[in-house]
C-alpha cells in the first residue's frame, strides 16, 4: 500500500514540478521500471489484444462520433494546440503523430498502469479506486485552466477509462477513442 501510494505522489508531482522535458517521459520509465521490479511488462496490463482491427476502427469511429458531437452541441470541435497546420500536410502529418503518441502514452499510464497496480494492492474491487485516481492525474497532466476544464477532462478520462474495460482491459480501443477525439478538432484545423 506504502509503495502505491508513493508511486501515485510521484507521479502527481512529476505532472506538476515544471520540467525541461514532457513529464510523460519519465513517468513512462518509472512505469516501465516498476513493472519489470513486479515481473510484468506492458502486454500483461493491456498491451495485447485478440482483435487489433475491430478496436482500431472502433475505435477510430467512437473518437471522432463523440468529438464531432461535442462540436455540434457546443459550436466548435475545441481548438489545437498546433499552429500552421491550415493546408501543411507534413505539420499535420506531425501533429497526429505527436498526438498519437501522447494518447498511447497517456491511455499506458492513466488506465492500464494505474488500474493494475491499484487492483494489485486492492484486489479485483481496486479497479474503481484506480479509475477515479487515474482520472485524476490525467486531469492534472491536462492542466487545465478553469474548474470547467477540470470537470470535462476529468469526465473524458472516465469514458476513456470505460473503453479500456469495455475491451476486456486492453489498451488498443481507449488508444484510438483518444487519438481520434483529440486528433479530429488537428484535422478540422488543417482543412480551415
Amino acid at each position: 500500500m506504502l509503495v502505491f501510494a508513493a508511486e501515485i505522489v510521484g507521479m502527481g508531482a512529476l505532472l506538476l514540478v515544471p520540467l525541461p522535458i514532457p513529464a510523460m517521459i519519465p513517468l513512462v520509465i518509472l512505469a516501465s521500471i516498476a513493472l519489470e521490479l513486479r515481473g510484468l511488462g506492458w502486454s500483461q496490463i493491456g498491451l495485447q489484444g485478440s482483435a487489433p482491427l475491430r478496436d482500431s476502427v472502433s475505435g477510430l469511429m467512437l473518437g471522432v462520433l463523440v468529438a464531432g458531437v461535442l462540436a455540434l452541441a457546443f459550436g466548435r470541435a475545441g481548438g489545437s494546440d498546433f499552429l500552421l497546420i491550415s493546408g501543411n500536410a507534413r505539420a499535420l502529418i506531425a501533429a497526429l503523430l505527436v498526438t498519437l503518441a501522447l494518447s498511447a502514452v497517456s491511455e499506458m499510464l492513466f488506465r492500464a498502469y494505474v488500474i493494475a497496480s491499484a487492483v494489485r494492492v486492492w484486489g479485483p474491487s481496486g479497479a474503481r479506486g484506480g479509475v477515479l485516481i487515474g482520472a485524476v492525474l490525467s486531469t492534472i497532466a491536462m492542466q487545465p485552466t478553469t474548474a470547467v476544464a477540470a470537470l470535462a477532462s476529468f469526465v473524458v478520462a472516465l469514458g476513456y477509462a470505460a473503453f479500456f474495460f469495455a475491451s476486456g482491459r486492453r489498451l488498443l480501443l481507449p488508444i484510438t477513442v483518444h487519438f481520434a477525439f483529440d486528433g479530429y478538432p488537428i484535422v478540422l484545423e488543417y482543412f480551415g
